[in-house]
């Protein structure tokens, strides 16, 4: 497969031709971007504690998202469109489990793994792979690419493409988290 080389935030990913390869989405399934300099895995229980991290941040950083979307009309399509029914986004967030399983993969809908998904066998849950993010992910980059993959998976529980899902990580990915 021919690779593109792309820059995000002073580290090097990885992506296919299609946004599929690295970070996107087939048929229900999202990755993380991978770091391409090695690294030695994060412990499980630190990549545990980083997702849950991201997961009590998704609403205070979606509320200020809120907010910017609507006051400048200018900001991106994605967080426009995210932002179309915004009492749908935080009722969503209202209902929505995580499940994160240290020691497997998510699956999409033909069983290949990922990172993340919103097929699990439950409704209403979004599937994390802390075992995937602690082998493919830096540990300096897990607490970004935990957030990003979040925000992925909840664009994709409210209607987005695969594309999409993988375009607002990405942008996710290039503002400033901290």
């Amino acid at each position: 497969m021919n690779l593109i080389l792309l820059s995000l935030l002073g580290f090097g990913c990885a992506i296919g031709l299609s946004a599929h390869a690295a970070g996107g989405i087939v048929g229900g399934g999202g990755n993380a971007f991978t770091q391409q300099d090695p690294f030695l895995p994060a412990p499980i229980a630190s990549v545990h504690a980083e997702v849950e991290n991201a997961v009590d941040r998704l609403v205070p950083y979606l509320r200020i998202k809120r907010g910017q979307a609507q006051s400048d009309p200018g900001m991106s399509p994605l967080w426009q469109k995210l932002f179309a029914k915004p009492e749908e986004v935080f009722a969503v967030l209202a209902v929505e489990k995580f499940e994160m399983l240290d020691d497997a993969a998510c699956f999409d809908r033909n069983g290949t793994a990922y990172d993340g998904s919103t097929l699990t066998g439950s409704s209403n849950t979004i599937c994390i792979s802390i075992q995937r993010l602690a082998r493919r992910i830096a540990p300096s980059e897990i607490r970004r690419q935990s957030f990003a993959l979040l925000i992925h998976e909840i664009s994709e529980v409210l209607g987005f493409s695969d594309d999409e899902a993988v375009d607002l990580q990405i942008e996710v990915l290039k503002s400033d988290l901290d």
